[in-house]
């Protein structure tokens, strides 16, 4: 994700994203030919499989290193929205309309404060229930692209209805609605910790805002009618062969 105060230049970002996409799935086409692969969309959809694969293992590992050692903890828009109406019964040090501090307040020190959605300095417990968040995001991405892969693979070895590939997508579908569930849960805790753990005044508590999410359930039910198709034709040709 990114930002810009400008029309143009959040376009060229973009425009440089689907070039850079654009690059890999050229590098694929030609590593697929090289290797004299004639089953050209496959190969190609293997291959980017399992870069998102890699990609979501390396996020991983530095996303979780970023998560804690990383100024500021950004929080989402819900609970930022709680905080920004309850600013008059915050204690912490907090900035102004500009993010600007005022003179001598102990923010400037390294102290726990809040500036325009941003949280510095936040102790570990909040840290560690986002990165868990992060973890299991990022494993329903991994169940997704390897479901895919193990598909494509199984395709450009002539065979497209092996028994795994419905069972994959079956699993793929229950890790994706758990994983994403257990996410959403889990960055709840961790945005209301992270709100709790500024000084508020006596009274005052930040609630768990939950908002459960839709696409685990859009992915899972896609990944399931993926798997039932899958199933029926593996059936089909058990019976046709069975016919030969």
């Amino acid at each position: 994700m990114w930002t810009s105060d400008e029309l143009w230049p959040g376009l060229l970002q973009s425009f440089a994203w689907l070039a850079g996409l654009g690059v890999v799935v050229g590098l694929g086409i030609w590593w697929a030919r090289r290797r004299g692969s004639d089953t050209l969309a496959l190969s190609v959809t293997r291959s980017l499989a399992g870069i998102v694969i890699g990609l979501s293992l390396v996020g991983l590992i530095f996303g979780g290193i970023n998560q804690f050692v990383a100024q500021p903890t950004w929080l989402n828009d819900n609970m930022r929205t709680w905080v920004d109406d309850h600013l008059g019964s915050l204690q912490s040090p907090a900035c102004d309309v500009d993010g600007s501090f005022v003179e001598g307040s102990p923010a400037a020190e390294g102290a726990l404060s809040y500036c325009k959605g941003a949280i510095n300095y936040l102790p570990h417990t909040p840290r560690l229930a986002l990165f868990l968040a992060a973890v299991f995001t990022f494993l329903a991405t991994i169940a997704v692209a390897w479901s895919i892969y193990t598909a494509a693979l199984l395709a450009s070895q002539r065979e497209p209805f092996h028994p795994s590939v419905h069972r994959t997508f079956t699993r793929a579908a229950l890790v994706t609605l758990g994983a994403g569930l257990v996410a959403d849960v889990a960055t709840t805790i961790g945005m209301t910790l992270a709100a709790r753990a500024l000084e508020w005044t006596p009274g005052v508590t930040v609630p768990y805002v939950f908002q459960p999410p839709v696409w685990p359930f859009a992915v899972a039910l896609g990944l399931l009618a993926l798997a039932a198709i899958f199933r029926y034709g593996a059936q089909l040709q058990r019976e046709t062969e069975g016919l030969v």
